[in-house]
């Protein structure tokens, strides 16, 4: 077995390098002589895109760019000198949510995920190029947390062992980090919800419509448009949804989901059926990537897909010299969009507390797990509460089923948050910037997850009581009509 090139002295691995593993690297490198990542998947690059299933659109919010400027580190993609941020989304060829001057804290940018990934890995060799390096086709074999010893299979063949200061898990929502804590008894976990969605990918569709084989535009003057400037949604309650988004060619990617039949002509037929105003080109072309072969969806090549993800509680983010961030500390689902911005500013937050504790490991560490577990777990239960009040309940209990308490309660706190937080953005439009509450709360970095919630909470007390009070006006009215002196 081949020991860990590099310098002696406080070593950092971390396990998992995808956007929250590389932005680690570069955040808590000034508190370590040496950092090493070690990433499973292959390097990031454009060709990895094409391969990937975990190539999907993500939305970058302050949050993210935040945890990114407190690095150091400014990432091609959600750069004004290098992309455009997002003005706003197309639901059904309507353009919706244009950015106009709502000012920094709600500008939000469209990634992918291995494109963030290669343009951070970028970042961090120029940031750090002695300190930090970076291992891709490695996987995690075998780690002795009592010991601090962990051991990594490069390239499939060599076998490389480390010793470390601070291990640190951002190895996503199947981490073997997570596992080896829980099995050292560091901390305990709950599945609180496992998404019965499955996602497959599609890549470089056309947006150009050739006008003398009667092809229409996705949307019209689509060819205007620059790379990561809207995302193109097409969704239905009785078919898939649809999620395009331009790549830096110019060229159409995405993503379909909620589809239960990967048949080719019968997801072709949904398609049509269901969304009319996607050009058949662009459908068949979907249809051509995403579906089942002919041979079977076991069939030699057959697109797999990927789910979107599940809600594990963690009773702790950190133990002896070990730390999780990201989807493996707080894994999440896609319904709030907020999975990648809380990995990022979990980061941030650890190599804060780290700084504020000098680069006392142990007593950063229990700073971080105090001022980050509350807040996950806030964010963890809207996303629970969202999940509920947009599926349709299930005949069989399953890990993916709420209780009727739970969706009547979803359906409370989310339905007075849309009506007030409309409210409040009409009366005072500078404090409430976006007509949905959440929207620019989970944008905004200096609005806590849990204040969000509390907020949450404040306006369905609000709503309640006025609600309330109206009905109790209403059946005193009545009393005094119809009652008999």
């Amino acid at each position: 077995m081949a020991p860990a090139s590099g310098p002696p002295g406080r070593r950092l691995v971390i396990v998992g390098g995808g956007p929250a593993g590389l932005l680690a690297a570069a955040a808590l490198a000034p508190c370590f002589d040496s950092v090493a990542v070690y990433e499973r998947r292959e390097e990031p690059t454009a060709d990895a895109a094409m391969r990937s299933q975990h190539s999907y659109p993500m939305v970058l919010a302050h949050r993210a760019t935040e945890a990114f400027a407190a690095a150091g580190l400014s990432p091609a993609c959600c750069s004004p000198e290098h992309s455009v941020p997002c003005d706003g989304h197309y639901s059904k060829g309507v353009l919706w949510g244009r950015a106009g001057d709502l000012g920094p804290a709600m500008r939000t940018w469209v990634v992918d995920r291995v494109g963030l990934a290669a343009d951070l890995a970028a970042e961090v060799g120029r940031a750090q190029p002695d300190k930090v390096r970076m291992h891709f086709n490695a996987q995690l074999s075998r780690l002795n947390l009592a010991a601090r010893r962990a051991e990594f299979v490069v390239d499939g063949k060599t076998a490389v062992e480390e010793g470390y200061e601070l291990l640190l898990g951002a190895d996503g929502a199947s981490s073997a980090v997570r596992e080896a804590m829980e099995a050292a008894g560091m901390l305990r976990t709950q599945l609180m919800y496992d998404s019965p969605v499955l996602y497959r990918t599609f890549y470089g569709l056309s947006r150009a419509a050739r006008e003398e084989a009667g092809e229409r535009e996705l949307v019209p003057g689509i060819c205007t448009h620059r790379p990561r400037q809207h995302l193109y949604w097409y969704d239905n309650k009785k078919g898939p949804l649809i999620t395009f988004w331009m790549d830096e060619s110019g060229r159409l990617d995405g993503l379909v989901s909620k589809n239960v039949n990967w048949d080719r002509a019968a997801l072709l037929q949904s398609i049509r059926a269901t969304h009319p105003a996607i050009p058949e080109h662009l459908a068949a072309g979907v249809v051509a990537q995403v579906a089942d072969p002919p041979e079977g969806p076991g069939a030699a090549g057959a697109p797999v897909g990927s789910r979107f993800g599940r809600i594990l509680r963690c009773s702790a983010f950190t133990g002896p010299h070990v730390a999780l961030v990201g989807d493996a500390a707080h894994p999440v689902t896609g319904h709030l969009g907020q999975g990648c911005n809380m990995a990022l500013e979990s980061v941030r937050v650890l190599a804060s507390a780290l700084q504020q504790c000098g680069g006392d490991v142990d007593a950063g560490l229990r700073l971080y797990d105090s001022q980050r577990r509350e807040d996950a777990w806030a964010m963890q239960h809207l996303e629970m509460a969202m999940a509920a009040f947009v599926r349709a309940p299930s005949a069989r209990p399953s890990a993916a089923s709420f209780s009727l308490p739970f969706r009547l309660y979803a359906s409370a706190l989310l339905t007075s948050t849309m009506l007030v937080g409309l409210a409040l953005h009409k009366l005072a439009p500078s404090k409430f910037p976006t007509p949905i509450y959440l929207f620019a709360a989970f944008r905004d970095a200096r609005v806590s997850y849990s204040a969000a919630r509390r907020n949450c909470w404040a306006m369905m007390a609000g709503a309640s009581a006025l609600t309330a009070a109206g009905l109790a006006g209403v059946a005193a009215w009545a009393l005094r009509r119809w009652v008999p002196r």
